[in-house]
């Protein structure tokens, strides 16, 4: 499908963008477009990317590295505590799916229709509320705002979201907010109070520096559980071993709905494909290698046996 079709299937959905649909629909208007709609620094950061970036597939070290360069500019003490992702929206879209089972959902609004559109679309049961009513008052399981607010700007108290999100913690629920513009506001952001039980960041990388085409995002949050998949999570004895020396709650990834037996059949095809390309399947970072290694054989079938 192309960009101009997919364009021409405009759902309604009051977002940023758009220029094609918008062309199309008003074919007579003058040119240029002033796009005001997305809330994207005209002024883009200067650089000049290497072409070999585009050569190949970032390793799992540059994963790392960029959680930890995102860790010391939004002042996150722990990398660990920071998640990357393609873009913030794919961030907002994937969060209603790590619930297994419906929940309550109160969106602090008017603000970015998404919100809504994510949780409803999962199953959840989603209430808007006025951006200024009482923190305290909420009894969802679940509690979404932006800071500040898209569009009205508005900035919640700092201490009333702490409190929110202990209270949220207590009872099995989460605080998202999305920091989205939160860079324009020097000082802002609630990421260097990290790590803070019940409270999960959205942190927009491609707004303030006039990146959007990047689709960088990242979320900043303490980790709450720690999910096994692989025939260990069968053993309980592993399971208490890991929550003793990590200091988390761990479960099976069948907690969260997930198939542990299909997880690890594609970490083992993954970790083949890396093999037959000569590719390190350890590194210094994740295993504390002394070097990125590879290992393992291939055994095609039917030829091991010819052999």
């Amino acid at each position: 499908m192309t960009d101009t079709a997919r364009e021409e299937e405009y759902d309604g959905l009051e977002h940023g963008g758009r220029l094609a649909w918008v062309e199309a629909a008003f074919p007579h208007a003058p040119r240029p477009f002033l796009d005001l709609s997305t809330g994207i620094n005209p002024d883009p950061y200067p650089f000049s990317p290497s072409p070999a970036l585009f050569h190949r597939l970032p390793e799992p070290g540059s994963y790392a590295a960029l959680e930890a360069a995102a860790a010391r500019a939004y002042g996150v003490s722990d990398p660990r505590q920071v998640v990357a992702a393609p873009g913030s929206q794919l961030l907002i879209g994937l969060l209603p799916r790590l619930f297994s089972s419906p929940r309550t959902v109160a969106v602090l609004g008017p603000t970015y229709g998404e919100y809504r559109r994510v949780w409803e679309r999962a199953g959840h049961r989603v209430r808007e509320v006025a951006e200024d009513a009482a923190l305290d008052g909420l009894a969802e399981d679940i509690v979404l705002l932006a800071r500040p607010n898209n569009p009205t700007g508005r900035i919640a108290p700092a201490a009333a979201l702490l409190e929110l999100a202990d209270r949220l913690a207590a009872r099995g629920g989460l605080l998202i907010v999305d920091e989205a513009f939160a860079d324009f506001t020097p000082g802002l952001s609630l990421a260097p109070l990290f790590p803070e039980a019940g409270l999960l960041l959205l942190r927009s990388f491609g707004k303030a520096y006039g990146l959007g085409g990047l689709r960088l995002g990242f979320a900043p949050a303490p980790p709450r559980l720690l999910l096994v998949s692989g025939g260990g999570r069968r053993n309980p004895a592993i399971l208490a071993a890991l929550t003793e020396r990590l200091g988390l709650p761990v479960a099976p990834v069948e907690t969260v709905g997930w198939d542990g037996d299909a997880l690890e059949a594609q970490c083992f095809a993954f970790l083949a494909a890396r093999v037959r390309r000569g590719l390190p399947l350890t590194f210094p970072s994740t295993t504390g290698a002394p070097a990125p290694l590879t290992g393992g054989r291939i055994i095609t079938p039917g030829a091991a046996e010819a052999g």
